[in-house]
Parts: C-alpha cells; structure tokens; sequence
C-alpha cells in the first residue's frame, strides 16, 4: 500500500505556536482520539490507515480497501483515492454530526493547547509530562455488554461461571469477548480488551495493560503460589480446570511492573507462558534475571515442547504438542501444574 508523504508542519514558536493550536488544534494523542472515535485503524510508522469515511459521500460508493491515512504527529489526513484531505478537527466534523466550532473544541479538550506548550517548551529546553487524553472509563462503560453466553464458552472450554468470576463479558452484535483491565492496587476499570478469531483491539488504543495483571484481584490475599499465562483468556480456562491463582500478562511482553509485583506478592511462580519461541525467550530471560531472587520459581509442563515441534504453523506437529492451555484439557493442565520443573533443572536446557 502506498504510504503518505511525511507532512508535518514546520516547527512554530511562542506565542504563534499557541495561537495555531487554539485556532488549529492537534490532539496530544491521535491514536486514542481515533479509537474514542470508533474507527478501525492500523499503525504503520506515522501514519494511521484506516477506510476512508468521506468516500460514499464523495463517490457514491464506500471504500472497500483502506485508502485513507492521517499522520498521527500534524493530524493531516488524505485519501489517494477520493482526494478527501484537510485537517484533524475537519475529520472529527465529517466522523460526528458536530459543527466546526464542536469539532474544533473536542481537539483543544484532548490536549490540543497542552501540546502547543509541550512544543514551545520543548524548543525552550523544558519538558511537559504527557497528556492524559484517554476517554472517561467507569462500570457503566461496559454496560452494553452482556454474560458471555454458554455456547461462546464451549468453544474454549470455558465455564460460564468461570468467565462471570474474571467479569469476562460479550459484545452480542460483533460476537467479541470483552475482557477488562483494572488497576492492579483499587480495581479501578482501566479499558478493556474487544477480540475473537479474527479480531483484537485495546480500548482506549492506549489502555495501560503492561501496569497489570489479569486475575490479581479474584486470588485470595492468603494465596502464596501463582501460575503465569500471556492470554486473559487462559485465566478463565485454568478456572474451569479447578485453579483460582492463575493470572495472564496480556501477552509475552512482560514488563518490570508486572514481574515487581509477582515477585513481591507471591512466594512460588509457575511460569505456564505459550509454548512457542517467543514465549520461550520471555522465560529465558526472566529466569536469568531473576536467578537470584528467594521465590521458588517453576516451568508449566508441556507434553512437547515447543522446540520439538517442526514449525510454528502446526503443520504436522508431533502428537500431543499444544500451544497454550487454552488447547488442553483439564487432565493436561492438571498435569502440567503439578509436574512443574524447577527453574534451575529448566535453566540447564538453555542453549
């Protein structure tokens, strides 16, 4: 796909700098004001591609391939198949039913202004903090979501009452598991992550998932053993396979404020991350770094590991060879759990 060219506008100082932003204003965070939005986008490089919202009105015909990019650093927009170009306030007015003076004062609320300082003061030698432009998120946000139906569990043999215990909810009109990210310390609703097969998104587009961990706060505060998945998912599976301390990481990307808080808050880890290369190398590198800590630390164990597989693909995989518990049964986990490997005895595989 053809990309737009870089067009950010030349650098403005002082008090011309203010008087563009008032009178032009640039979101401080594009990529969350167009998932408050609700548009479908994609991230490459600068450029947020997404299907162009102007075409019927344009051509008489929607866009059936995404055409339409807006740079995320000036908010230009520009469509190369209709020609629909303008700037970012423009594009709140053809998205909403607001008028220019509406469109222009939902950017200057999102940090429009508050950019324009961070620019100044930035040319000055001097750095603002970042801007907090996500949407307002409270309990009534996922109201219009409902108990994820027995059907849509059995797929992933899930327990409906498991997936009510982790408050895992369903998006009936896209047929979407709604999973919630809370503040790991009050439970404060943070966003939530909307996915199925074929789809996945983070909302608000920057919701602070790598601050958290899915499952903390249904374990009961005695509880000194915890078991480590990457999917929110798999919690409500391991559940269902009669475990309550399981907890996900929101993927193999773990961060140091999660491993803190596993570290201080358990006394025995069991790492159960996906049985693929990359959840090999998250282990690889937790183990090394954390060698030295008290907690007991123990390895989830697969029938086949993953390096005994012969591609990533499951294309004839050996007999037995699963990617995640999400594909076993509750004997398998079971098994899995307690046949955990020391970390050390785990440790001596590394090549």
């Amino acid at each position: 796909m053809r990309r737009a060219k870089h067009r950010t506008r030349p650098a403005a100082t002082g008090w011309e700098a203010m008087s563009l932003m008032v009178s032009n204003p640039i979101p401080g965070d594009i990529p969350a004001c167009l998932d408050e939005l609700g548009v479908d986008f994609r991230l490459v490089l600068e450029e947020a591609h997404m299907k162009c919202p102007a075409h019927f009105r344009r051509l008489g015909k929607e866009d059936r391939h995404p055409s339409f990019s807006v740079n995320i650093e000036d908010g230009l927009y520009n469509c190369f198949s209709c020609g629909f170009t303008g700037k970012f306030w423009e594009l709140v007015k053809e998205l909403t039913d607001m008028t220019q003076e509406q469109a222009v004062a939902w950017c200057q609320k999102r940090g429009g202004v508050e950019r324009a300082k961070r620019i100044v003061s930035e040319e000055g030698g001097l750095r603002f903090g970042a801007v907090d432009t996500t949407t307002v998120i409270n309990e009534a946000s996922l109201a219009l979501y409902v108990e994820v139906p027995e059907k849509a569990c059995a797929t992933r043999n899930i327990a409906p009452d498991s997936a009510d215990h982790y408050g895992v909810l369903w998006d009936k009109d896209e047929e979407r598991w709604i999973v919630p990210i809370r503040d790991p310390n009050t439970g404060k609703l943070w966003g939530w992550q909307e996915k199925n097969a074929r789809y996945f998104r983070n909302k608000p587009f920057n919701v602070r998932k790598q601050d958290t961990l899915f499952g903390i706060h249904q374990i009961d505060p005695e509880e000194r053993t915890v078991i480590v998945v990457e999917s929110p998912l798999d919690v409500p599976r391991g559940h269902t396979a009669g475990y309550d301390n399981f907890v996900a990481t929101f993927g193999a990307e773990i961060t140091n404020e999660q491993l803190a808080f596993l570290f201080e808050r358990f006394d025995i880890i069991i790492w159960a991350l996906d049985n693929d290369r990359a959840g090999a190398k998250a282990l690889k590198a937790i183990l090394t770094l954390y060698k030295g800590y008290p907690n007991i630390q123990r390895v989830f164990k697969y029938a086949v590991p993953w390096d005994r597989a012969l591609d990533d693909a499951k294309k004839d995989q050996p007999e037995g060879y699963v990617k995640d518990i999400g594909d076993m049964t509750d004997g398998e986990i079971h098994t899995g759990v307690t046949g955990a490997v020391s970390a050390l005895t785990y440790g001596r595989t590394f090549k």
